[in-house]
Formats: C-alpha cells, structure tokens, sequence
C-alpha cells in the first residue's frame, strides 16, 4: 500500500507536468497500482475487529461510492478547463496522500471506531 500509494503520487505529479503520449503513459501506470490496492487496504481495514468485523466490512463496501463520484468530478474539471484539461489529474495527488497517511500508520489506530461511536452496535 505504501509504494503503491507512493508510485501513484509519482505517476500522477509526472502525467500533471509533462505533456502527450507521455502523460498518457504515466496517468495509466497509476492503475496498475490502484489495481492492487483493494485487497491491501480491505486486509488492513477489517483486521482484528473482533465482533465489529461484519460492521466493518459493510462500511468498507459502501465507502466504494467514491470510485463512482470522482470520475465525474475529473470529466467536470476537464470540461471547466479544456485548454488545461491536466488539472483534473490533480484531483488524484489529495487521494494517494490519504491512502499515504493510511499506509503509514492510519491502519495502526487501535480502536479508533470504538472511541469514535462507542454506542456501536454490529450488524445482525
């Protein structure tokens, strides 16, 4: 997760300043990596739940909406920006810093949903 996400920093700073068939090749390297980093970051998120693990897991699920909600928001910055339409490229940079911050110690948080919502109950 930690290389991935360092790699798609790389890629993506890479495909924003350089130009053509260039760009092209590095904004595409970035799914190379972003196609390993499900299963790293499901192993990471629902490991030692205990009995908060079904919970987890739905809530994992869900936050899936936001693979449906930045490809609009790239087609709407490219569509404002047709003579740089590079700029919506950086809208990933905000995305491999948090998987960055995740890869790094983020997982480590012992019990971070218990103390953000200790009335959680888990799924039936």
């Amino acid at each position: 997760l930690l290389w991935c996400s360092i790699l798609g920093l790389i890629f993506t700073t890479g495909s924003y300043f350089s130009s053509g068939v260039t760009s092209i090749y590095l904004l595409i390297l970035t799914g190379f990596g972003a196609a390993m980093l499900w299963g790293t970051i499901w192993g990471l998120a629902i490991r030692e739940l205990g009995r908060f693990t079904k919970t987890g897991a739905a809530m994992l699920l869900m936050s899936v909406v936001g693979g449906g909600l930045f490809p609009l928001l790239f087609g709407q910055v490219i569509d404002d920006h047709p003579v740089h339409p590079q700029l919506a490229v950086l809208i990933l940079i905000p995305c491999y810093l948090i998987l960055l911050v995740y890869s790094t110690w983020g997982h480590r948080l012992e019990n971070w949903t218990l103390s953000a919502a200790p009335n959680l109950k888990p799924l039936s």
